[in-house]
């Protein structure tokens, strides 16, 4: 058997070099794309439903009692299934906060898929001390930011300079005006629409309307409403609860619409807030008589009253 010289060998290793460890694996399929947004936003259940069903949590005997303003919470059903919870939400603030600012209070929000915090965020809120709305102010209009689970801005519900009814401009992560919030109006805009829901249904609602529209029964994109819950629970419980409509939007993308209705949902626990929530004096009176008898402009936080929630309470005291 001849010996192989080295340079035959130096040329050997040259020529035919051996694999690598790395060679020697078998292949791993690696992803190609990011995950998406609709992922990024619970999975994309915001625009899988075109109309929702969301139900304040009652706080407990003791703190209704006592008229503790605690933590504001929603379930958010379907309005066909009430009982299914898919989403879930609760406010983040202080005790000092809530007591000293009623429903003016800053506070922090999350939306989540499923029935508790452990699900998957769909979006995340923030609302800022601002003044009590009222006509005519030139700064600190209530407000509340939105964002996508990680923390993206997403646009932002800014309360508008309005002379008779409030209006709320809802605004894309531009700064576009995508759409307008108010109550129904009558009269020029002048005046609030009280039957726009129907006459005696205690109904409120807050319609959504496209920029540039006239802002009348007919002519909204979809609408926040706050729905009767029966005398016993109107009276004595410290919850609310609310239809959701959201407008039709089947030309745009699956994310864009995601985006679209985390803004909506934002905005209605912004109304909630500010028009169904404790005054601004630090007390939590919340089942005010306007809420439950009348559709009224300015829900006793300061502003316009109504005659039928002045007949009421007449009723009611003399009764």
């Amino acid at each position: 058997m001849k010996n192989r010289s080295p340079h035959t060998s130096n040329t050997l290793h040259k020529t035919q070099p051996y694999a690598s460890v790395h060679d020697l694996l078998p292949s791993t399929p690696v992803l190609t794309h990011a995950p998406t947004e609709s992922h990024q936003m619970g999975g994309g259940i915001l625009s899988e439903h075109p109309s929702l069903f969301v139900q304040q949590k009652t706080n407990d005997w003791f703190q209704e009692m006592l008229g503790f303003q605690a933590e504001t919470g929603f379930n958010v059903t379907t309005q066909e299934d009430k009982k299914t919870v898919l989403m879930y939400a609760i406010e983040e603030s202080s005790f000092w906060m809530r007591f000293l600012l009623g429903s003016i209070h800053e506070w922090k929000m999350t939306l989540w898929r499923g029935a508790h915090k452990t699900g998957i965020p769909v979006a995340k809120y923030y609302r800022p001390l601002r003044l009590q709305p009222a006509a005519l102010k030139c700064c600190c209009y209530q407000e509340i930011q939105h964002e996508n689970s990680k923390g993206v801005p997403i646009g932002a519900t800014t309360e508008d300079c309005w002379t008779c009814v409030p209006r709320f401009n809802i605004t894309d992560a531009h700064g576009k005006l995508e759409y307008i919030l108010s109550k129904p109006t009558c009269l020029y805009g002048t005046c609030v629409n009280y039957w726009a829901e129907g006459i005696c249904t205690c109904r409120v609602p807050f319609y959504i309307f496209e920029p540039g529209v006239e802002q009348v029964k007919g002519n909204e994109a979809g609408k926040l409403v706050k729905v009767w819950k029966g005398l016993a629970e109107q009276l004595f419980t410290d919850s609310d609860n609310f239809e959701v409509t959201f407008p039709t939007e089947s030309v745009r993308s699956k994310e864009s619409i995601e985006e679209t209705r985390a803004r909506l949902m934002g905005s209605l626990f912004l109304v909630n807030q500010l028009y169904f929530e404790g005054s601004s004096d630090g007390s939590t009176q919340r089942r005010n008589m306007n809420n439950v008898f009348s559709h009224n402009t300015m829900n006793g936080n300061g502003g316009f009253s109504n005659l039928p929630g002045e007949i009421a309470r007449s009723v009611l005291r003399h009764s």
